[in-house]
């Protein structure tokens, strides 16, 4: 009767780490996600730049000029495939 006791407790603990597991693995994922909305500011781009996607994750820029334009699109693709550039 103890050790059957004992293997209940016990598989109560494994599945409570295993999920305590999963809920930090899940947070820590979602804090490395890149952010889609707010202001950044570069020196090397020269008037404002709005940036917004669409229902498909499809970055829309408008730009002054095709300098900036450029600039914004080098870094939504990049900021989005940050992890195909790591592998």
């Amino acid at each position: 009767m103890r050790i059957k006791k004992f293997l209940i407790v016990g598989v109560f603990a494994l599945i409570g780490i295993i999920l305590l597991g999963v809920l930090s693995f899940a947070v820590l994922v979602n804090k490395s996600l890149p952010k889609d909305n707010g202001e950044l500011s570069y020196s090397s781009i020269e008037h404002n730049v709005d940036v917004f996607k669409d229902e498909w994750g499809i970055p829309h820029i408008k730009a002054k000029n095709q300098h900036d334009a450029i600039f914004t699109y080098g870094y939504s693709v990049a900021k989005d495939r940050l992890f195909q550039m790591d592998l």
